[in-house]
């Protein structure tokens, strides 16, 4: 979308009042993609499957803001999503400042039938090019923190940013007679699991997290290190990254794993999660996201 477009979007978020008594849960489906499910149905509308447009982009905010615009009046909407494969997700970000180190929150909204609804949910049929549009209660989404080195604006708005690169992520490890080679020479999408799994090792997480397999609370992405959330408040899910914000500033600057206070602390917001094992309408296996004490 072109920037006049978003900057257009921008000002449909921040018009609708919000319902403050909409109430929703989180869950994780099979492929380990979190949803949120809503007390009432909104329609998904059809969208070009190569990359959403403005008019698409406008009725879907129009549809979930309502229940979402108090979270998502300091954000703003990308023009082109990234990577290239999300081009179909709605990307929004924010700027965080703490201390002296810069953040970006992004959220990323799921745009396209990701399948199951009933025929008599389904408003119109998808084709070659569009996706069907339909009524559901779903709305798929991630939201993520991520350090930041450069915010890119227009006119007071963010169009764009660039990402501190946490140097294990770009390259493979150097094995005995070989050079270190790029993932983009080894796999048409990068493969992170070797350094996931030497992150969650030295960061003990599986020790405190229980939900496992189900979802990943740190990943790496645009390169970089990013902590990833369940829970859609934006202001509660802000002050937990503070307590253990230089955790992701000491790995990605330094792959420093030392600060002991830091990771106690990131450590005890992973044990505030665990779930419950669901079935979706379709028979699959979902998971109800459950969170306590979320403001000790």
């Amino acid at each position: 979308m072109k920037p006049e477009e978003t900057r257009a979007l921008n000002r449909v978020i921040r018009d609708i009042q919000p319902d403050k008594n909409k109430k929703y849960d989180i869950h994780v489906d099979s492929l380990h993609l979190p949803f949120i499910i809503l007390e009432e149905k909104y329609l998904l509308p059809s969208i070009p499957l190569l990359e959403i447009d403005f008019n698409s982009a406008k009725i879907f905010l129009q549809e979930i803001a309502p229940h979402f615009s108090s979270h998502l009046k300091e954000f703003f909407i990308i023009p082109e999503t990234r990577p290239k494969k999300d081009s179909c997700k709605l990307m929004l970000a924010k700027e965080i400042e703490i201390n002296s180190s810069r953040f970006i929150y992004i959220i990323k909204f799921e745009t396209v039938y990701l399948g199951g609804a009933d025929k008599e949910n389904k408003i119109t049929e998808g084709t070659q090019n569009l996706s069907p549009s339909i009524k559901t209660n779903r709305i798929y989404f991630t939201s993520r923190i991520l350090p930041v080195s450069q915010i890119i604006k227009s006119k007071g708005e963010i169009i764009d940013f660039e990402i501190p690169k946490y140097e294990p992520s770009i390259y493979s490890k150097e094995t005995e007679g070989h050079k270190k080679k790029f993932f983009s020479e080894l796999f048409d999408e990068i493969d992170y699991s070797e350094v996931m799994n030497e992150i969650k090792s030295s960061l003990e997480i599986e020790k405190h997290w229980k939900l496992g397999r189900v979802f990943d609370p740190i990943f790496i992405e645009h390169l970089s290190m990013s902590v990833r959330f369940l829970n859609f408040d934006i202001e509660e899910n802000i002050n937990e990254f503070k307590k253990f914000y230089k955790l992701v500033t000491n790995v990605v600057e330094r792959n420093d794993f030392s600060d002991i206070e830091t990771i106690l602390n990131f450590h005890k917001w992973l044990e505030k999660f665990s779930f419950e094992r669901t079935k979706t309408l379709s028979g699959n296996i979902a998971w109800k996201i459950l969170v306590s004490n979320p403001n000790p």
